[in-house]
């Protein structure tokens, strides 16, 4: 007997922990970004403790009373510290008492930061954190996920609230015996502005739908955001605070982290010590913006000499005008590349294209994938670093060797001409992308391809939609048209990609409609031409006019016309340019040849 309730122990245990494997393998399948607290780069973590006293009382007072609103909304200009805020509260709830609310979720998003940055991944990223940290959602989201999954594991985010949230949900009563916390930061950051209004709405359906959850939210206060989360339908519901009506009050940390860091810096302790009113004016002039104080500190820490002859430049207006932030910025572009030594035709270029690409450019920015692209000059990995050193103050290079800005203000800064008048510095935003374009059309097979081609994949269209129209532009857009297309496709996703936009781009040359026919012919020939090459095992493919004919008209619907039937005469110049590509990368050898593969394979 005790050998059969031992092996029925046994066999319990086996069957409970392919039980648990199973459903771990599908919470692992949930599309997820890294877009937790414990996952954002160090810029949005930085709290100084002992900082913004009554409004964390403000929210413990909002989490511990149930009667309380369901929703926080924390609205504040730029560099007002949201997002320090934000991840403070994640790291207190994360650590609370068992009796106490607990964090559920959080997600920052980022700009230009790819699956930070879009909504896309939103609901899906929270139900995945909400089944690792909730024990008594985990068997709703995990039978919700199995019947998700068979219909894609990227879907429109209606579709994914709907599957992971509404369907398991609505009318199950689940009981929180404390308040579980979902932590939204930078609204304002998500690219998909057009989305966010929806977003919004479904996610203020989950305090209705489960009693017991708390959502905290950030923005800055735009328009397409404001017009949800205050009318009259869901102001009842919401506990809002502007940071920007706070400012005065919060004056008091500024300087409590001016006064422990400045004077700790050598030689600046001497100075302000013999100079106590320098170090009075820089915190008025801070004004409670905590991204002023953040990026004083970084200046003077970069620049440790001379320390009378940097306070003059943190403390000078910089022209009329402009806001004490911008001013700075504008000292700092000023001291690390002063206009008499910059001015010069090739060094300015070096300049402009270094900064086209910080403010212009998503996604990851590596100094060696910066190095790729050819704007009005090539820059070297070396140039790109020293540019960077120059402007470390404001920008830095992350744990992933990426680099970015110390806040989204520095970029705004350079590309808002009333902000950033100087025309060393400026980068006119349809100039900029202009210039992403024209470098986007590249033909050699061996530069370092991975981020590159991914860059291309999913940015290069918007880089020339944006773009200023120029005749010389146009013409690099037809060569890539005739010589570059496989290039394109052969990363590209087998989708129509950005036709509309390009309509609206052309629509100014006389032989608009003539070019858009050829790129919607050329980009079906190769989608296919790459379909059949790595389907027949890498043989040169046969492709007919009949084939991209049909794949045309199966992709338009409606909207073919017969202007866009393919003739024998284009298959001869498509498969021309495809077989040639295919030649260049059979001869650059296995390394390159490899890369190629293995990223056309991702695509299709």
């Amino acid at each position: 007997m005790d050998g059969q309730i031992s092996i029925e122990k046994i066999l319990a245990l086996v069957i409970e922990s392919a039980k648990n494997a199973e459903e771990q393998k599908v919470l692992d399948t949930i599309p997820h970004a890294d877009a937790g607290y414990r996952c954002v780069h160090d810029l949005k973590s930085e709290f100084l403790p002992g900082t913004r006293q009554e409004l964390f009382e403000e929210l413990n007072q909002w989490l511990d009373h149930p009667a309380q609103r369901p929703v926080y909304f924390l609205s504040g200009g730029a560099g007002l510290g949201k997002s320090s805020i934000t991840h403070q509260l994640c790291t207190r709830l994360d650590v609370s008492a068992d009796h106490g609310p607990r964090l559920g979720a959080s997600f920052f998003f980022v700009r230009d930061s790819g699956d930070l940055e879009s909504a896309r991944l939103f609901f899906s990223s929270l139900a995945h954190q909400l089944a690792l940290s909730q024990l008594s959602f985990r068997p709703h989201i995990i039978a919700a996920a199995r019947e998700y999954l068979k219909r894609g594991s990227r879907q429109q985010m209606q579709h994914t609230f709907e599957e992971l949230f509404r369907r398991p949900f609505q009318g199950t009563a689940v009981t929180l015996p404390n308040p579980v916390v979902l932590v939204i930061d930078g609204l304002d950051e998500c690219g998909e502005r057009e989305l966010i209004p929806n977003l919004l709405e479904l996610l203020l359906e989950l305090p209705t739908m489960l009693p017991g959850i708390r959502l905290f939210l950030t923005s800055r206060p735009e328009p397409h955001i404001q017009s949800v989360l205050t009318s009259a339908s869901v102001l009842p519901s919401i506990l809002y605070r502007s940071l920007n009506e706070t400012v005065a009050q919060w004056e008091g940390d500024i300087r409590l982290y001016l006064e422990q860091t400045v004077p700790n810096m050598r030689p600046y302790g001497d100075f302000v010590r013999d100079n106590p009113d320098q170090l009075e004016r820089l915190i008025k002039r801070a004004a409670g913006v905590f991204n002023f104080a953040r990026v004083t500190v970084r200046f003077l820490d970069a620049y440790r000499d001379h320390p009378e002859e940097q306070f003059t430049l943190l403390l000078s207006d910089g022209g009329t005008g402009l806001s004490a932030l911008d001013a700075l910025y504008l000292q700092i572009l000023l001291l690390a590349f002063p206009p008499e030594g910059w001015s010069a035709p090739l060094r300015a270029a070096r300049l402009r294209s270094f900064l086209v690409l910080i403010a212009l450019c998503s996604g990851t920015l590596t100094p060696e994938f910066m190095a790729c692209f050819k704007l009005e000059t090539q820059l070297s990995k070396a140039d790109i670093i020293g540019m960077t050193d120059r402007l470390r103050s404001v920008l830095l290079i992350d744990s992933q060797g990426r680099i970015v800005a110390l806040h989204a203000t520095f970029t705004e800064f350079l590309l808002n001409p009333k902000r950033c008048a100087h025309p060393l510095y400026h980068i006119d935003r349809a100039t900029g992308n202009a210039l992403l374009a024209s470098a986007g059309t590249v033909e050699t097979v061996n530069i370092p391809l991975r981020n590159y081609m991914q860059y291309s994949q999913q940015y290069w269209h918007a880089h020339l939609s944006a773009a200023q129209f120029t005749s010389a532009l146009k013409g690099d857009f037809v060569h890539f048209i005739e010589i570059q297309m496989p290039i394109y496709m052969a990363v590209t996703r087998p989708v129509n990609r950005g036709s509309p936009d390009l309509k609206g781009w052309l629509s100014g040359a006389e032989d608009g409609t003539q070019i858009i026919i050829e790129h919607t012919k050329s980009e079906a020939y190769h989608k296919l031409a790459w379909k059949r090459f790595l389907a027949s095992h890498c043989q040169f493919p046969d492709v007919s006019a009949k084939d991209v004919t049909e794949q045309i008209q199966q992709e338009l619907g409606v909207r073919y016309h017969a202007d866009l039937m393919v003739s024998d005469t284009d298959i001869v110049r498509f498969r021309a340019a495809h077989n040639g590509l295919i030649e260049q990368i059979r001869a650059a050898g296995p390394e390159v040849q490899e890369v190629w593969l293995n990223v056309a394979w991702l695509g299709y």
